[in-house]
């Protein structure tokens, strides 16, 4: 049971990193005007960091997703 949920909160900051990375690249646009407006500017001067904090955020939960699991798979 406990195994199954932390596999879960791995495999969602997975996708959050992938969510970063995709809105520091320029691949998710909002509707709206203004709020496009300000996601370009927040993404010119944040994309520098964010683009690899994303990349390492991604590369970490892959890892731990794989031991998670392999310990799940020899266990049973």
């Amino acid at each position: 049971m406990y195994e199954s949920i932390g596999l879960l909160v791995e495999l969602l900051f997975f996708l959050l990193g992938l969510q970063v990375y995709r809105f520091a690249s320029g691949k998710i646009e909002p509707r709206d005007d203004k709020a496009k407006r300000k996601a370009e500017q927040f993404r010119k001067e944040n994309a520098g960091w964010m683009k690899p904090l994303a990349l390492f955020l991604m590369a970490i939960m892959a890892i731990e997703i794989l031991v998670h699991l392999s310990q799940l798979l020899s266990a049973e």
